[in-house]
Parts: structure tokens; sequence; C-alpha cells
């Protein structure tokens, strides 16, 4: 059972290639490495992530850096 298949003629392949183009994949730029990490910043969960060690930085500033100081004070009077 052989099947007569005939492809398409020159004619229709140029045809082809004019309206649609070449079959070929378009190489796409690859991306810098600092430009993925910010684009990756915009994750919600990195933003959340962010928001809580901002928090907790500042609980830090607020209770524990009065001890330092003062303790810096005490130790070291020509420090301030």
């Amino acid at each position: 059972m052989t099947k007569n298949i005939k492809g398409l003629s020159l004619e229709e392949v140029r045809r082809s290639k004019e309206r649609h183009g070449d079959n070929s994949l378009v190489k796409e730029k690859n991306k810098s490495f600092l430009r993925k990490f910010i684009e990756n910043l915009n994750d919600p969960i990195i933003k959340v992530l962010i928001f809580a060690l901002i928090i907790e930085k500042s609980i830090c500033l607020i209770v524990i850096s009065p001890k330092k100081i003062l303790m810096t004070i005490l130790t070291r009077p020509s420090a301030f």
C-alpha cells in the first residue's frame, strides 16, 4: 500500500517563505544576572520577606541598640 505523497514545489516554498518567513527559531538575548535578580524582586513572596526583614531589624535596633549604646558609653566615655 504505497501512497503517492508529493511535497511543495519550489515556487510554493518560495512564496511560503516570503509570506511566513523562515522556519527558524529566533534566539533570545540572554538576560544578565543583575537583570534577573532585579526582576525576581517583583515576586510577592520576596516583597513579604523583605518587609519582614525590615520589621525584624527595626525591632532589633529599638530593643538591642540602646543597651549597646549604654555599654559603649559606660566602657568608653571618649567614644561620644
